[in-house]
């Protein structure tokens, strides 16, 4: 149903199934049932898994900058048995800021979880957010739908709603050093200084972005109030700013993490700038990799950049490895002026465009 057919109001058709049950958008006070449904769904597999904070799901969802997409089921009770939440952000699609979104949260509660055919509950919800959310002339509309989905998702997304695997899996590129190898960085990194900025007032960030906008063909528009809802410190993880300067004046900006999912690598999670800059890259991932060192005493550090950017060049001429995530990149393209292939090898991607770093 499109939001004229439903009057501008949320649609509330019942559905049947292994019972009675309304597909909807979400509406102001749906966060506490949705933070129930996904610390039961999710604590299956992780039993000491904590109950997500309200003021968390607001940051992520409530406070997007792009607004917030996201369909619920509940039952005859009013209790809500199935979520499907993005993150939409603006994006770039050949210099022109639109609209895309992330598939983030899915969850069906275990009592209505039967199969992954067309009329299950996960399907049905999905397909009405997709409904919603991608009906040509209509606003807000998103341009592309993505998303990193777990295996049992993967499954049904691609046979059912339409996702096209990109990249299966995602290549993570991989820089392990020592002195030796900080060494060889700096060699390359000749006149470039790098120093830190507060991820809270990324204007230089975001000027950067908007000057060089051809690196991004399709991808997410990185203004200065998307740069500081995704970087600003949340639930514990703290993100830094790296900013690198050629003759005083700005030329690459990246931002970084130390630590992921108990791990001792530090993900280089975005970039902003000419990928081309072999020079500001290796200064870069040098400033990272020694305050990686100093701070944790750890000598890993990844990052992710799509195999036909210029970013991906660069790695190659600085000799990063390059191994296979765990991760498996998807596509729903509703673009009606770019076909999937277009999309495929002109996608501008890095950890940061994913909620899993």
């Amino acid at each position: 149903m499109s939001r004229d057919e439903a009057g501008g109001a949320a649609p509330r058709e019942r559905r049947q199934g292994q019972g009675e049950y309304v597909v909807r958008p979400y509406e102001p006070g749906d966060e506490e049932g949705i933070l129930d449904l996904f610390y039961e769904v999710f604590r299956e597999d992780n039993p000491d898994m904590p109950r997500r904070p309200l003021a968390l799901w607001r940051q992520l969802f409530a406070d997007n900058p792009a607004g917030l997409q996201c369909f619920v089921a509940e039952d005859e009770a009013g209790k809500i048995i199935a979520n499907y939440a993005s993150m939409p952000a603006f994006c770039s699609v050949e210099g022109e800021r639109r609209l895309c979104t992330q598939i983030v949260d899915t969850a069906v509660d275990r009592a209505w979880r039967r199969s992954l055919r067309k009329k299950s509950v996960f399907v049905v919800v999905g397909r009405e957010f997709l409904s919603y959310w991608c009906v040509p002339g209509e606003q807000p509309y998103n341009e592309y739908i993505y998303g990193l989905p777990n295996e049992r998702a993967y499954k049904a997304g691609t046979r059912i709603l339409g996702y096209k695997p990109v990249l299966t899996p995602m290549p993570t590129r991989v820089l392990v050093f020592d002195d030796a190898r900080l060494a060889a960085l700096g060699t390359h990194a000749r006149d470039v200084e790098v120093e830190e900025f507060d991820v809270g007032q990324p204007e230089v960030a975001a000027a950067l972005f908007e000057s060089h906008l051809d690196e991004v063909p399709l991808g997410t528009w990185r203004d200065a109030a998307y740069l500081r809802w995704r970087y600003r410190e949340r639930a514990g993880v703290v993100y830094r700013g790296l900013l690198a300067r050629r003759g005083g004046q700005p030329v690459m900006a990246a931002w970084f993490r130390l630590g992921w999912a108990d791990k001792s690598i530090t993900p280089v999670v975005d970039w902003v700038g000419p990928g081309g800059d072999t020079e500001a890259v290796a200064a870069l991932l040098g400033a990272a990799a020694r305050i990686t060192a100093a701070e944790r005493g750890w000598n890993r550090v990844e990052t992710w950049v799509m195999p036909q950017t210029t970013y991906w060049d660069s790695l190659d001429v600085l000799e990063l490895g390059e191994e296979p995530s765990n991760f498996n990149l998807c596509i729903i393209d509703s673009m009606l002026d770019h076909d999937f292939e277009w999309a495929r090898t002109h996608w501008f991607f890095t950890m940061g465009d994913s909620d899993i770093f």
